[in-house]
């Protein structure tokens, strides 16, 4: 893993909730926000990995005690430890459901504790759970717990929605001592507006944000850039160092490592799929033309300097003339529907 300034500062903010954990009366929350791909998940799922391997080696010969491999979905992780007196789990992760309200929020939490697929009749009561909750994060040893995706609390058509989700956050931490970490996009900050008292527990708050596009030798662009270059499966030097390319990939991945990433994951896969030697420009161009349908007029590869720098504007102008023509597609729509409507009607 190229650990990028965006990854160390986002795993640096778990792992500062990991070691305060019960230094003070109450556990904290924290948020890492960013941009879709920025690489958020990346710096949680690295987080874990790392603490993984460690208690891995911590378990190692003890008798009695078995840490379980993670899972294959790493939105279902967790730091699960077997003992002779029952399960530790020191960090979880919890995927936010799209329809946040107070109750799911808890026992997509409770599901992950005690293994459970249904929420007994008998547990459902807000206070029966949080009891339940608090009980199994101390026994646990839950030191951390990882929100993601909490985005979808703001897009939840509750206007409560936000307020009683910060409630689940506020009461992990106040009430279980357990740090809390909300990941997602920038507007899942909501939580917070609607919610004081999250805004009374919040610890820190971190931007995933771009590389500055910076070509000078040893910015944080090119060594990340130069890591990708080392790493690619072919016999010849590829060209993702060179000026231009790292130019050109940036502005076209908007400067984020999650998004470079996944771009020259998907040139690699091509560049094999065509026999290709190496990565090169011909290989770049005829990607974005075969795999993305990208005409050659709007290839960044196919542009001058000039014409490249030019590049976000025209991606941001294109965006807002495709929406105003979806706008006017579902208006002209509506009214049809509008139309039919009177016409079939009877008085």
């Amino acid at each position: 893993m190229l650990l990028t300034p965006a990854l160390t500062g986002a795993m640096s903010l778990v792992g500062d909730l990991w070691d305060s954990w019960r230094e003070a009366p109450e556990g904290e929350i924290s948020f890492i926000q960013g941009e879709t791909r920025a690489g958020k998940t990346t710096a949680l799922d690295e987080f874990m990995l790392e603490k993984h391997a460690e208690h891995v080696k911590l378990y190692a010969g003890r008798e009695g005690y078995e840490v379980s491999p993670l899972a294959d979905n790493s939105a279902l992780w967790a730091l699960e430890i077997r003992t002779p007196s029952g399960w530790l789990r020191p960090i979880i992760k919890v995927q936010v459901p799209k329809k946040a309200k107070y109750k799911a929020l808890f026992e997509a939490v409770l599901f992950t504790l005690m293994n459970l697929t249904k929420i007994p009749a008998r547990m459902s009561t807000e206070k029966y759970l949080l009891q339940i909750l608090v009980k199994q994060l101390h026994e646990q040893q839950t030191r951390v717990i990882i929100f993601d995706e909490c985005h979808h609390i703001s897009e939840f058509r509750n206007p409560d929605g936000a307020y009683d989700a910060g409630d689940v956050f506020k009461n992990i931490a106040k009430c279980g001592r357990t740090g809390v970490v909300c990941t997602g996009l920038p507007h899942m900050m909501e939580i917070a507006d609607a919610n004081p008292q999250v805004r009374e527990s919040e610890r820190d708050r971190f931007t995933v944000a771009p590389f500055p596009l910076d070509l000078a030798a040893g910015s944080d662009l090119r060594m990340f850039m130069t890591a990708l270059n080392e790493q690619l499966p072919f016999d010849q030097p590829s060209c993702l160092a060179d000026d231009d390319v790292i130019y050109r990939i940036a502005l076209l991945r908007d400067g984020f490592a999650g998004r470079i990433a996944r771009f020259v994951q998907q040139v690699t896969g091509y560049a094999l799929s065509v026999g290709a030697p190496c990565i090169d420009m011909p290989t770049l161009k005829a990607f974005l033309r075969v795999k993305k349908g990208v005409a050659d007029a709007e290839n960044i590869f196919l542009m001058s300097r000039d014409e490249a720098a030019d590049y976000p504007a025209a991606v941001q102008k294109a965006l807002r003339m495709r929406a105003l023509q979806a706008q006017k597609r579902r208006g002209r729509h509506a009214a049809r529907q509008e139309s039919r409507h009177q016409f079939g009607a009877r008085e």
